[in-house]
């Protein structure tokens, strides 16, 4: 018996291996569908050079799309368009390397202050280069803060790195220092959302190169770590829906369903959400959590949100589009959210943060102006649009907003989010102590609703 398990486990550890060499075959052959030639950016390296007329030609075919598509220059009426074309030119001349040549262009998007307006350099693409260390940053109470840690991770056990401690160096300088660094190339419509991207950026580097941190823990001790950034791409297929569940759910207290959706990205995600409400229907209210819910496809959101309805609602308000997809003569149009299947139509509290973003955006300002849902947590991304895409040298690409949305009456929520009926900020004492205090704020909440009934 000794034996045959012992075999059994070997075997097991053999098809783990075998399995992992698929996902990261299969994430490669994802990138090459959906932005194409991924071996190409692979190979692109940051010291790779680039000839003066390459720099020039995709910095002013990208300054020109956003001349003539880009929807939000009034919310940046300080910016003289022109004179940035002037200004930045010669630092594009001055720009030989990938690298640099891609920074001035994401520090130049930036300006615009747009999430669905920005540069994507090869590197992005590239999943050996967006490795970081086994844990998670975030702002809580003003501090930069681990918020998750990647458990049985020897780096993690050897320094004793847990939640709630805070990051104050990086690689010998502040934090806020490094902080300033990483926003100016950074394009984001809100500061809850610029700030979060910030914290993404912060860490990530090229798979194998380390990474210098100083880290403070709650009694005020400060040690020094260094901490070799990682791929690990069970979780980047998770964080994309591949080869995990795009819905999660179970059952809470007190006859309480709780649903969470990674992103719309794929029609999966409407079958998913579907399974799980159906197990849930009996229950006498239902916690929606949309925290860190990618956007995709306002169709699959608009889905989503239909099981929640008996009757029509309207959805975003489309006031401009540039993309030559939508009539002028028919706008400003409001996209109708349509009931689907058997509703569910008891009490629902939506938990959300700084990245719910985009199509998540899009049906939950239907459900929110038609007070069908109770929105608890902190204010939304803000940003959503639909882009126009661009070619950049060596497989990098573009986007520029080319629509603008808002609530069905117009009301703005590109810019600044939806605002929460109920604020709740997670704290670093209740990270500490693995508190989900948004969660336990929605649940209270459901409770109250249900017993308004």
């Amino acid at each position: 018996m000794k034996e045959k398990s012992w075999k059994e486990v070997k075997l097991w550890k053999r098809w783990k291996v075998i399995l992992l060499v698929l996902s990261s075959i299969f994430f490669a052959i994802f990138l090459g569908v959906l932005f194409l030639s991924p071996l190409k950016v692979i190979l692109v390296k940051p010291s790779k050079t680039l000839s003066e007329e390459e720099r020039l030609d995709g910095f002013v075919k990208l300054w020109d799309t956003v001349k003539n598509h880009f929807v939000y220059f009034d919310q940046v009426s300080a910016l003289d368009w022109d004179k940035v074309l002037e200004e930045y030119k010669p630092k594009v001349k001055a720009a030989q390397t990938a690298a640099e040549y891609y920074n001035v262009l994401q520090e130049m998007m930036a300006l615009l202050k747009d999430g669905h307006t920005s540069v994507l350099s090869p590197f992005f693409f590239n999943p050996f280069y967006r490795a970081i260390p086994p844990f998670q940053l975030r702002g809580i109470e003003g501090r930069i803060i681990i918020t998750e840690v990647r458990k049985g991770d020897p780096d993690i056990q050897a320094y004793g790195l847990q939640p709630g401690m805070e990051v104050i160096a990086i690689n010998g300088k502040s934090i806020n220092e490094v902080l300033k660094e990483v926003m100016v190339c950074i394009s984001a419509s809100t500061s809850q959302a610029l700030e979060l991207k910030s914290y993404q950026q912060l860490l990530m580097g090229y798979k194998g190169t380390y990474i210098n941190l100083t880290v403070k823990d709650a009694k005020g001790n400060k040690r020094s770590v260094k901490l070799k950034r990682k791929v690990n791409f069970h979780e980047m297929l998770c964080y994309l829906g591949i080869f995990c569940d795009l819905v999660e759910s179970h059952y809470l207290e007190d006859k309480i369903g709780y649903i969470h959706i990674r992103n719309f990205i794929t029609e999966g995600v409407i079958k998913e959400f579907d399974q799980a409400l159906d197990k849930l229907m009996e229950t006498e209210g239902l916690i929606l959590d949309l925290r860190s819910t990618l956007g995709g496809n306002s169709r699959y959101s608009f889905s989503v949100a239909g099981r929640l309805i008996d009757g029509a609602i309207p959805g975003f308000k489309i006031l401009i589009n540039k993309t030559g997809k939508i009539n002028e003569s028919e706008l400003p149009l409001i996209k109708t959210i349509k009931p689907r299947g058997k509703p569910y139509l008891k009490p629902v509290v939506v938990l959300v943060d700084a990245g719910t973003v985009s199509a998540t955006e899009n049906a939950l300002v239907g459900l929110h102006y038609s007070k069908r849902v109770l929105i608890v947590g902190e204010a939304t991304c803000g940003s959503t649009g639909q882009p126009v895409f661009i070619k950049l040298p060596y497989e990098g690409k573009a986007r520029i907003c080319a629509s603008i949305s808002a609530y069905p009456d117009g009301k703005p929520f590109v810019g600044v989010g939806i605002i929460p009926d109920v604020k709740v900020h997670p704290t670093i004492d209740g990270i500490s102590s693995d508190k989900d205090e948004v969660l336990e704020k929605g649940i209270e909440i459901v409770k109250e609703l249900i017993r308004e009934l």
